[in-house]
Order: C-alpha cells, then sequence, then structure tokens
C-alpha cells in the first residue's frame, strides 16, 4: 500500500509541475471471471444425490469508480484508477434421500490501478492502451454453509450451519486495457475492455459454529466462535493458525463511462 501511495503521490506532483492537462472519469465496470477454484460439490445421481458444481473467482462482479490522469508528454499520459467491486455470490447446492447442502461465497474489494495510458488520434475519435500494476485493498470474502440432515421419526434431525469471513492482506497483479474515446469538448464518453491477473492471500479469519439437534424429547443448540491466523510457514505447535492461500481474483470485461476535461 506504501508503494502505492508513493507512485500515485509521484504522479500527481509530476502532472502538476509540468502544468500537464488533467481529466477526471467516473467509470463502471462489468466484470467476469478468469479461471477459478473448484468448490468441490457433490453431484452423483447413483447414490440419491443430485447438485451443481462450480469455480469460485473473487474478482468477478460488477462495480464503480473513479479515475485520475493526465497528460505526461504527447500521446503518453498517466492515470489513477479506484474501483470498488461488489463480488458475484457464488452458490452451490446438493440434495439427497436424507440431506440438503448449500455453500456460498461472496467478495467485496476495492481496486487500485496506477498505470501509463498510450493514446493515439486527434480530436473526436481516440484510441487507447493503458497498463500497470493493480492492487486489492480491503478485501472482504464471506462464506457460508448449511447442512440439514433428516433421519425420520421419532429420531428427528439437525441442521448445521458455518459463516467464516476472510480479511487482512493486499491482492497482487498487473492489468491492460484497451479502450476508445469518443466526443470532442470538455465532455467525452469512453468504453474499453480490461484484463486482469490477480491473487489474493487473506491473513486472517473470523468464523462462527452453530449445530441444532431436534428428537421426540425436544431441541438443543450447540454454538460456537473463533478466529484462525493465516502465515507462510507453520508449526506443528501452532494453534488457530492455518498456511496462507492464494486465491484467484483474475477477470476480463468492460469499463465504460464519462470523461471531464479540467485543464488545458
Amino acid at each position: 500500500m506504501t508503494r502505492t501511495i508513493l507512485f500515485l503521490g509521484a504522479a500527481l506532483v509530476l502532472a502538476t509541475t509540468t502544468r500537464a492537462q488533467l481529466f477526471l472519469e467516473a467509470h463502471g465496470n462489468f466484470l467476469l471471471p478468469v479461471g477459478g477454484l473448484d468448490m468441490n460439490t457433490y453431484n452423483n445421481t447413483s447414490f440419491g444425490l443430485s447438485g451443481t458444481s462450480g469455480l469460485y473467482n473473487g474478482g468477478r462482479g460488477v462495480g464503480g469508480g473513479l479515475t485520475l490522469g493526465g497528460t505526461l508528454s504527447g500521446a503518453v499520459g498517466w492515470e489513477a484508477r479506484l474501483t470498488y467491486i461488489s463480488g458475484k455470490e457464488s452458490v452451490v447446492s446438493y440434495d439427497g434421500m436424507s440431506s440438503n447442502s448449500e455453500n456460498s461465497l461472496r467478495s467485496r474489494y476495492l481496486r487500485i490501478e496506477p498505470a501509463l495510458r498510450f493514446t493515439s488520434g486527434g480530436e473526436g475519435t481516440r484510441a487507447y492502451v493503458a497498463v500497470g500494476p493493480s492492487f486489492v485493498a480491503m478485501p472482504r470474502l464471506i462464506t457460508e454453509e448449511k447442512d440439514e440432515y433428516t433421519s425420520g421419526a421419532p429420531f428427528g434431525g439437525s441442521t448445521f450451519t458455518w459463516k467464516e469471513e476472510y480479511t487482512g492482506g493486499i491482492g497482487l497483479g498487473g492489468f491492460g486495457a484497451f479502450g476508445v474515446l469518443f466526443g470532442r469538448g470538455p465532455v467525452n464518453f469512453f468504453m474499453e475492455v480490461q484484463f486482469t491477473a490477480q491473487t489474493w492471500a487473506p491473513k486472517e479469519s473470523t468464523w462462527s459454529r452453530t449445530e441444532t439437534t431436534t428428537n421426540g424429547a425436544g431441541s438443543s443448540t450447540v454454538s460456537e466462535s473463533g478466529s484462525t491466523e493465516y502465515v507462510t510457514e507453520l508449526d506443528w505447535n501452532d494453534q488457530d493458525k492455518e498456511l496462507r492461500q492464494r486465491l484467484p481474483m483474475s477477470t476480463w470485461g468492460m469499463r465504460a463511462g464519462l470523461r471531464l476535461r479540467l485543464g488545458s
């Protein structure tokens, strides 16, 4: 995060000292996954189980944000993109003869992307390419699981729920985009295709677990909660710690919006 702040500060200082033309963009994003993590769900009709399976990718979703940029020299410029992404919920489930289960994952994060921009063309329609690093700040992943087991009378059944929230760490990667800018004057419309390669390794998580059992004599509920720290090296006597793993955040998609020219 410190390097990102220094990069953005240096870009702003450079743009100010060279009296470069500044612009501000308001944009919306629609992002699709590139790869993902297998959610490992059942799909076995021979044993009375049926369900869905799929891949989890924390980067996919919709969002919006602002971009501040300027001209360095001729066709070369700089920009700093700030985008909040609300991740699409991934849900998988299976139904059996005496059990039902549903698992869901959803993410929220802030994507920060300082970049260089190369533009061709004059007034009217202009094409551009932007490339740079991509950081995920304030990431949050929530997973939920609910299992229901039915034994039939007089044995009753049980319901198990688990919720865990992963936070901490900074996602790292890079991005590239190709876009077109339309219009003359101080306000322009733009649209682009962008590709981002990125992963994120959470630093910690908090979890809660509840199990309710029902039988002929009534019902009982057991609840507990705790936290887990994720580390790069694990000792045999470490408690409440697990090895850190990187989660997929790579995406491709569309970005479109309006640009306002702030100076000349």
